[in-house]
Formats: C-alpha cells, sequence, structure tokens
C-alpha cells in the first residue's frame, strides 16, 4: 500500500459514488464516504483526511482507542464511527469516542447505552442494524422485531436513533444484494413518516467496498468502504 494509491482509490471511489447516484437521479452530495480503518496505521488514516474524507470508523473498541491514543489522528478534525458489534461492558468506553454507533442490534444494548449516557449527561447517536437476510453469522433485528425495538426506544431519554444499518450477504448474485438493500429502505421510509421524540430515519448505512454502487442505487446515505481504499 502506498500513499498514491490511497490518492488513486479514492478517486476512483469518488467518481463511482458521483456514477451510481446520478444513474437513479440522486445527487452525490447526499451520500457519505466512511473509511474502514480497522487494518491500517496512522499514516494511512491521515492521508485519507488529505484526500477530503473526514468520517472513519473502527469495528472494534480496542482498534478505536488505539487509534485514537495517537496523536498525529487526535489532531486530524476527524469524525469516527463504530460499525461493528458493541458489548455491552464496553460502552462506557465507547461513548466519549464516537460520533454515530452503526450496530445496536439488541435491546440489552440499546438500553446499556441509554444508561450510561445519562451518567455522562449526553445525548448519543445510533443506528437500527437490522438483519434482513437472516444470517445467523450476522447480528441485528429481524423485520418482526422492529416494532418491538422501537417501543423500548421511545421509552429512552438519551439514545437518539437516527437510522438503520444493514449488510448485503457476501454472494455474486446482485438481485439478491439489491433485494435486501431494497428492503431496507422501504423500511426507512417507512418509518420515516413516524413521529417518536427519539427516533428521527437520518441515516441509512449500507453498502460496502463489494457492494456500495447498488447501495446508493437503493438509497444508501452512508457507505463504509475499507478495502476499496487501501488496496
Amino acid at each position: 500500500m502506498s500513499i498514491n494509491t490511497i490518492k488513486s482509490n479514492i478517486s476512483l471511489i469518488k467518481e463511482r459514488v458521483s456514477n451510481a447516484a446520478h444513474k437513479v437521479g440522486r445527487d452525490d452530495s447526499e451520500i457519505k464516504i466512511i473509511a474502514v480503518t480497522k487494518m491500517v496505521g496512522a499514516d494511512e488514516v491521515i492521508e485519507v483526511g488529505n484526500c477530503g474524507l473526514t468520517d472513519m470508523a473502527e469495528n472494534r473498541v480496542q482498534l478505536l482507542q488505539q487509534k485514537l491514543s495517537d496523536k498525529r489522528i487526535i489532531k486530524q478534525n476527524f469524525t469516527w464511527h463504530l460499525i461493528g458489534h458493541l458489548q455491552t461492558n464496553k460502552v462506557n468506553t465507547v461513548l466519549p469516542l464516537v460520533s454515530l454507533i452503526h450496530s445496536i442490534d439488541s435491546i440489552k444494548l440499546a438500553k446499556e447505552i441509554d444508561k450510561q449516557a445519562s451518567k455522562l449527561g449526553t445525548e448519543v447517536h445510533g443506528l437500527m442494524q437490522l438483519n434482513i437476510s437472516k444470517e445467523e453469522s450476522k447480528y441485528g433485528f429481524y423485520e418482526d422485531e422492529i416494532d418491538n425495538f422501537l417501543f423500548e426506544v421511545e421509552k429512552m431519554n438519551y439514545l437518539k436513533i437516527d437510522g438503520i444499518m444493514t449488510m448485503a450477504p457476501h454472494t455474486e448474485n446482485v438481485e439478491q444484494i439489491r433485494n435486501i438493500f431494497k428492503k431496507a429502505n422501504a423500511i426507512f421510509i417507512d418509518l420515516s413518516s413516524h413521529a417518536v421524540h427519539n427516533i428521527n430515519m437520518l441515516h441509512l448505512s449500507m453498502g460496502m467496498s463489494n457492494d456500495f454502487e447498488i447501495a446508493i442505487e437503493e438509497g444508501a446515505t452512508l457507505i463504509r468502504l475499507g478495502t476499496s481504499i487501501f488496496y
């Protein structure tokens, strides 16, 4: 990996994002690229920032702590996201570090986030993770569990659900991928009409390096890219 590789990759990604958005009549300014930095060091993270991307993500709390212990990274004006499964015993550690938790995948976790946020006296923003494909290897709520989760969230004071996150199966079947994203967008649109004080559909986080163009075509506002940026 080289700095020039990162520059070239990001330039190509921006072009692909723009083309995918325009294909379905969207403005590419609606889509935010989040760089997933779990496999790279500070030099690469900083170069991503130099290329104009300021949203970074980690999938583990320990890796996030390591990144934010580096003085060079601390000096950068980055917005950090947590995109991986979050254990309840790590909630108090991660809350001061991130702006958005993409992976709220259980009522138990939501309650713990609300509890720890109340101790800090601050709102915490997160996304409801959906497992639309019902894969046992993935976390997240099934469709028939959504209403119960939102019913519980309505009782909370500090946790704010700002949208939905989902992942498509690892498959070369484009239509299967598209159907998952299409379903997530339909749920997103449906929930957007609900007026609840702490549930607001602002973000639809879906699409990774192998499928982000399909995700954009189906309504994604946040895409999470690692391999396509760094390799």
